[in-house]
């Protein structure tokens, strides 16, 4: 019997020191709202509280914006397969020619900014309402 109140007395310690550094809130929300908070969870695959703790540590960055909608990381990851295809046509190039042109190397760099461009812009943009 010690033993198990030892383990309920070590468990009510912890538990009272989690919530001395936590704070709560009660959100209230119309059924719209709280439908399309869940929704959003559910599409990114998170609780609703880690899916809330997410958007707060978006807010942190430096630009104040959140993850991107899915939509967008499709359009991101299309983007990122045509440069991949890309950039094995001119490795294929290269080993068959042994050489490389000016242009090859130009064409990949400009592909790799049209990327980077791409990230950022679909990085960037906040969640509408």
């Amino acid at each position: 019997m010690n033993d198990n109140s030892d383990k309920r007395k070590a468990w009510r310690e912890q538990k009272q020191a989690y919530r001395k550094n936590r704070k709560e809130y009660i959100l209230i929300l119309t059924p719209d709202q709280a439908l399309k908070v869940e929704m959003i969870a559910k599409e990114k695959q998170m609780s609703v509280q880690e899916f809330i703790k997410e958007l707060i540590k978006a807010t942190e960055t430096t630009n104040g914006y959140v993850v991107p909608k899915d939509s967008q990381l499709k359009t991101l990851v299309l983007e990122i397969r045509k440069i991949g295809s890309n950039i094995n046509q001119i490795t294929k190039h290269i080993n068959t020619n042994k050489y490389v042109s000016i242009y090859d190397i130009q064409r990949l760099k400009e592909r790799l900014s049209q990327l980077e461009n791409i990230i950022i812009s679909s990085l960037s943009m906040p969640i509408k309402n």
